[in-house]
């Protein structure tokens, strides 16, 4: 069992708590990590954990790689890592960028090249009279309640930015690049094998739990 009793996260600040989703995400990469099929993964890769939130999945990541980068669109969340890289030396190894999604990239140009992408998205359907602070499964104080939107719900039945990033990182992606992400049985996304398929993945495994009134699966595909 992964635990995350050295990743202090604080509670006022619009950050996602490590929850379900997050450890099944966990295990499916660290599942990887640690077996043989990794091993064509250079020494020099450079990781990605997109939407890195609070901190956990890039934490195991700058355990593993020597280059790590963390996006997020709440800067809550990267002065955390910054703060917590004090106290956990391999975060030094993380860079820490402030965009949503790839769209700093886009405007300066740059390419990096991920053999390894992660990504726990916004899965959940948008409903317009829902705050992110009512959701049983965060802690965020008045006035953090849209950076926490931002982390739970997502337009288009819950699959528009996981739709975004899947179009988006095989831009970013090393030949073989291996791909983690989270979808619920709650989000909408039409013909997703397919979508898969036409995008040039290939689905390499696949875990999942069910929690109340849904199924959580992680993903593990590769292009």
């Amino acid at each position: 069992m992964i635990e995350n009793e050295t990743i202090s996260i604080p509670r006022d600040k619009g950050i996602y708590t490590p929850a379900e989703d997050t450890y099944l995400l966990l295990h499916l990469i660290t599942a990887f990590l640690d077996s043989g099929t990794s091993s064509s993964i250079p020494s020099e890769a450079t990781a990605l954990d997109m939407g890195c939130g609070n901190g956990l999945i890039t934490y195991h990541l700058s355990q593993r790689f020597t280059r790590v980068h963390a996006i997020d669109v709440n800067p809550h969340c990267l002065v955390h890592l910054g703060t917590m890289s004090r106290k956990l030396p391999s975060l030094s190894r993380v860079t820490c960028i402030s965009m949503d999604l790839f769209s700093g990239f886009k405007t300066s140009g740059k390419t990096p090249e991920y053999h390894v992408a992660c990504f726990n998205p916004p899965y959940l359907p948008f409903n317009g009279n829902k705050t992110f602070h009512e959701n049983s499964r965060v802690n965020a104080s008045r006035g953090n309640e849209n950076m926490i939107d931002k982390a739970l719900y997502s337009n288009e039945g819950g699959g528009e930015t996981l739709r975004m990033f899947l179009e988006s990182i095989p831009m970013y992606l090393a030949p073989g690049g291996h791909v983690f992400f989270v979808k619920s049985s709650l989000t909408t996304f039409d013909e997703f094998d397919a979508f898969l398929a036409c995008n040039g993945y290939t689905q390499v495994s696949m875990k999942s739990v069910h929690m109340f009134f849904e199924d959580i699966c992680a993903y593990h595909v590769k292009r």
